[in-house]
């Protein structure tokens, strides 16, 4: 059963909150990550590792020190070092930095059918099959002050699907405002030390109220963005609309900004968006024309080749069937560790936006009850 945690405070206490809850979960994550154990946190002692961590930590710093302060609360909680924690944030960047070539990612599914009722995203969650006994889901509200005598302004609510150990952001998560954010990994060749870590840039993005909001996270004017990838967007608006969007980024090499690129996937026969009624992305550049890692995108290759020989998906049921498919001995689509490919699926999420309802499995929808099944917000701002 994925655990559940409801908490509140401010920055610091949230994160302090879920180290101490989770405490058991994320050092025993820390202990049996290989990569970050025997290479990514080895590296960061080096001279040149050195240098990379106190440039990432020095633009985080200024620009997001918030998150600097919900770190020092989840390295606090959990008893951990911060150096630990915040190493574990750059991971991204440092594993295929130092040729850790492995391809992390995911595949998300959008089906807009609003005439059949039938309004959805899929997501698999595809990572090191470690995360899937240690990862939680946390409920959060960040408050502006300590003072709890004092009116507090609720500066931050949303819900994550969280990695042990992480900020929430980079899995899957929606927001009290309505918006939805699923990330997919990409592989760009390109690596910044010199910007913003990607785990960090996924943190910020999930405060963001409306599209605008959110490119502008991503644009990270002034930094730009240290790494690659993808997020897959949904605005539920108060009047019962739904707005679709794949996101594409990669990092710029001397330009203090973001490469961005925004698809819209609107209803089945709209003509005025980039697809309609349904879209397939995985891991890696899709419609942007980046230079990629070759062997991080043989999974994703394989996924996109297997979609395109199955039929076109107009409901939720067909869609759960593309997410469970695993024809590509290969290279499926729902992943299990195997020769050619060390992740696995570790969840499945679907969001039905007709009847407000995010369902979260361990396994194959086919398979088994959701584990966590959560009420989608009605598109407020807080």
């Amino acid at each position: 059963m994925i655990p559940y945690f409801t908490v509140s405070g401010t920055y610091y206490q949230v994160g302090k909150q879920i180290g101490k809850k989770f405490r058991e979960l994320i050092v025993d994550y820390y202990g049996v990550d290989e990569d970050f154990k025997d290479v990514v946190f080895p590296f960061i002692q080096t001279k040149a590792g050195e240098k990379v961590y106190m440039d990432y930590l020095n633009n985080v710093e200024t620009l997001y020190p918030q998150y600097v302060s919900e770190m020092q609360g989840l390295a606090d909680g959990a008893g951990l070092t911060f150096k630990q924690v915040f190493t574990m944030h750059l991971s991204r960047e440092i594993r295929i930095g130092v040729a850790v070539k492995q391809e992390w990612g995911c595949s998300d599914l959008f089906i807009n059918y609003p005439k059949t009722g039938q309004v959805a995203l899929g997501h698999n969650e595809d990572i090191d099959p470690m995360v899937k006994t240690r990862a939680y889901v946390v409920n959060v509200t960040i408050y502006d002050s300590e003072d709890t005598y004092e009116p507090r302004r609720v500066i931050e609510q949303f819900t994550a699907y969280t990695y042990p150990g992480h900020l929430p952001g980079s899995a899957f998560s929606f927001s009290a405002a309505g918006m939805v954010f699923n990330c997919n990994g990409l592989p760009p060749e390109l690596i910044c030390y010199d910007k913003i870590p990607r785990y960090i840039l996924n943190r910020a993005m999930i405060t963001a109220q409306s599209r605008e909001e959110f490119e502008a996270t991503l644009q990270c004017q002034g930094v730009g963005s240290g790494y690659g990838f993808s997020v897959n967007v949904v605005q539920m608006n108060k009047d019962e609309s739904v707005l679709m969007w794949n996101y594409e980024i990669a990092p710029v090499r001397n330009s203090p900004s973001t490469l961005m690129h925004r698809i819209s996937i609107g209803a089945d026969g709209d003509t005025s968006t980039h697809r309609s009624g349904y879209y397939f992305h995985c891991n890696r550049y899709q419609h942007m024309t980046v230079p990629e890692i070759k062997p991080l995108t043989w999974s994703s290759k394989g996924r996109l080749t297997r979609f395109s020989e199955l039929p076109a998906p107009k409901t939720i049921e067909d869609m759960m069937k593309v997410l469970e498919d695993e024809t590509n001995e290969k290279y499926p689509i729902f992943r299990t560790p195997r020769p050619t490919d060390r992740n696995g699926t570790v969840a499945v999420a679907i969001y039905d936006f007709i009847n407000k309802q995010l369902d979260i499995y361990e396994d194959k929808p086919s398979r088994c009850k959701p584990d966590l099944t959560l009420s989608l917000p009605d598109g407020k701002r807080i």
